[in-house]
């Protein structure tokens, strides 16, 4: 299914305010990854929550509408290798824009 995704720096800002203000505006999830805030929304609410949060001076790195998988598998060790392995192949062609998978 489509999501609403946005990417944010988390260095130097109060998380607790920024994810009680992201959840005001309608966010549903919020994941930490790598010092960055990943915060997914319905599609029709990807607009104002970046607004709102443009508007409380937050740095937004990343909105854009990407595919969450509703269902994920877990790969062993040799499978996921096989999967990175095709996936980096896939985003050497030039008409590919984007991949997703379900694996975790």
């Amino acid at each position: 299914e489509q999501k609403g995704v946005i990417r944010l720096e988390s260095a130097g800002q109060d998380r607790e305010a920024l994810e009680l203000s992201a959840i005001d505006a309608g966010a549903d999830d919020i994941k930490e990854e790598e010092g960055s805030l990943t915060i997914t929304t319905e599609l029709k609410n990807l607009q104002h929550l970046k607004e709102s949060l443009a508007k409380k001076g937050v740095k937004i790195e990343y909105a854009e509408v990407e595919y969450a998988a509703k269902n994920t598998v877990s790969l062993n060790e040799a499978d996921g290798d096989k999967l990175d392995s095709l996936i980096e192949a896939l985003n050497e062609l030039e008409d590919v824009n984007d991949c997703y998978t379900n694996a975790l």
